[in-house]
């Protein structure tokens, strides 16, 4: 991705993977509120997730920081990110190439969230687009490097000491002590989250050929509950400002299926 980055000569750039696909009007809808708006460093929108089975899921409205294509200034990203998660999907960004190569461009320490990081950088020092419908498609599967990543414990372990070295020391005036305690407790309940359901797989395979149906059955039923107890106890703990949103994401995935 760097060297691409290098390499291009474009105003903007962008980078798709093999698991990407787009949608008819991401690149003419996006350049067009860029060119709209020159002091936005990019412009991204809402990406359908499709899974193995083909099904597809729509991320939630809750997530989005605007109802209709806009413009947000580094102030409203900043309250946004404070409000929510980041609505950054790497397959519907197109980049500013110049704001990007000043930045140093992907940083490859941060490994699958260099995108990700670097968009949030980029958007909380010149403002950024939305555009709150579906761009692109994510095929999601167990091999690709987003989605391995986030099931590598001691990765994403690395990852938030990464990013939250680079929010307090390089990037300390785009993240402000509040919304860079907001980032590094999201980062760490993944970490955790991570760490549990690879004990409940680990504890599945152990168990496996050890026990009879019964005591396994029970087992791994205290398993699952204790994993879910201590899910919801992290979730609490670190993310107490989101429970209003995830609640309302949660109904919304339900109607809608």
């Amino acid at each position: 991705m760097n060297e691409g980055l290098r390499l291009a000569d474009s105003e903007c750039v962008v980078f798709l993977a093999a698991d990407d696909k787009t949608l008819p009007g991401f690149f003419e809808k996006s350049l067009s509120l860029l060119s709209s708006n020159p002091n936005a460093a990019l412009c991204s929108g809402v990406s359908l997730v499709q899974y193995r089975s083909g099904n597809y899921m729509l991320p939630s409205w809750t997530t989005y920081p605007c109802n209709t294509p806009a413009f947000l200034t580094p102030m409203q990203v900043r309250k946004s990110l404070l409000r929510s998660e980041d609505w950054f999907m790497g397959n519907t960004t197109i980049y500013r190439r110049e704001p990007l190569l000043a930045l140093g461009g992907f940083d490859p320490e941060l490994k699958s969230f260099s995108d990700g990081f670097i968009s949030r950088v980029l958007a909380l020092r010149h403002g950024a687009c939305f555009i709150p419908e579906p761009l692109a498609i994510w095929r999601r599967v167990d091999l690709g490097y987003a989605s391995s990543t986030s099931r590598d414990e001691n990765e994403l372990e690395q990852i938030l000491i990464n990013s939250n070295r680079r929010m307090a020391t390089t990037f300390r005036d785009q993240f402000p002590p509040k919304l860079l305690a907001r980032c590094s407790s999201r980062m760490l309940f993944r970490v955790l989250r991570a760490r549990l359901d690879n004990f409940q797989q680990r504890t599945r395979s152990i168990v496996a050929g050890g026990q009879s149906v019964k005591e396994r059955g029970l087992l791994l039923l205290v398993v699952r509950s204790v994993v879910a107890t201590l899910k919801l106890f992290f979730f609490l703990a670190l993310r107490p400002y989101d429970i209003l949103r995830v609640v309302l994401s949660k109904l919304w995935s339900a109607s809608a299926s």
